[in-house]
């Protein structure tokens, strides 16, 4: 058995990617419920919420979201707050209402330039993606957010357990 020295300048070098996983905020109801927009509520929500989330650092980060009304909305004011970053914001058509392997299957794709990936979706979905991969069953009322440690080196190695929460972040 030969004791090695641990190499810090290659833990320098490791990048864990981080995930935010956001639900829309309030929306009004209404039909269709595809187009459906945020309350007052909702928008003020979604604001704090997003201040919560401009305090990390977001180099080389993706915003995807489900591309309905509320949630396309609820991106754009973060999308806005994060405007300091190189955030790239895309709407994935098959996240409307998108389970949980849905979203892993996405992050499986993502491509390693990006560092931190950022979710806007709907419960219950999110909700489940979020107890798969951290364990934990967290409720996600409307504006809800969670940071995600994943203690992964790069997204393909995404997969149950693999999460760490490190923050709820609520209205």
């Amino acid at each position: 058995f030969v004791k090695r020295k641990l190499n810090h300048n290659i833990l320098k070098n490791l990048v864990m990617p981080n995930l935010f996983v956001l639900r829309h905020g309030e929306a009004a109801i209404s039909s269709p419920d595809f187009d459906r927009t945020l309350t007052n509520k909702g928008l003020s929500d979604i604001e704090r919420v997003s201040e919560d989330f401009s305090k990390y650092h977001l180099p080389n980060a993706v915003l995807v979201s489900s591309p309905s009304t509320r949630t396309t909305e609820t991106s754009e004011i973060l999308h806005s707050k994060l405007r300091s970053y190189n955030v790239s914001l895309i709407f994935l058509e098959d996240g409307y209402l998108a389970e949980d392997w849905v979203w892993l299957k996405y992050l499986e794709g993502l491509s390693e330039e990006f560092e931190s990936c950022i979710i806007v979706g709907h419960n219950p979905g999110i909700m489940n993606l979020v107890k798969r991969l951290t364990g934990e069953d967290i409720p996600m009322p409307p504006g809800t957010g969670i940071v995600i440690d994943l203690l992964i080196n790069e997204w393909r190695e995404v997969f149950d357990g693999t999460g760490s929460v490190v923050k709820i972040c609520t209205p």
